[in-house]
């Protein structure tokens, strides 16, 4: 499942050192963090301010719960699941005629 994750800063300079810490990669950060079974497909950040968009794919919940509360500290991080166009068509064809 794809998910869609809009975070924001709550601490600058520990967002900052987290970023450096994992070689600038949210990827990186995601595994130091034992968050197996995300997968970072993209990542954004909105220009001059401390917040940011991911898509991630995750199959497991639980996984993206633990990440979350272990970045609560320096991170809000506000998690939905998302669907591509394609999956969204698929769920509209019954109803489309």
């Amino acid at each position: 499942m794809n998910y869609l994750i809009n975070w924001a800063t709550k601490d600058v300079q520990k967002s900052i050192g987290h970023f450096k810490q994992h070689t600038g990669s949210i990827q990186n950060l995601v595994a130091a963090i034992g968050a197996t079974g995300i997968t970072v497909k993209q990542s954004w950040h909105v220009l001059g301010q401390n917040r940011g968009v991911l898509i991630v794919a995750a199959d497991n919940l639980a996984v993206l719960h633990t990440a979350a509360v272990k970045l609560g500290e320096v991170f809000n991080v506000d998690i939905q699941q998302v669907l591509t166009d394609k999956e969204a068509l698929t769920a509209l064809a019954p109803t489309v005629k």
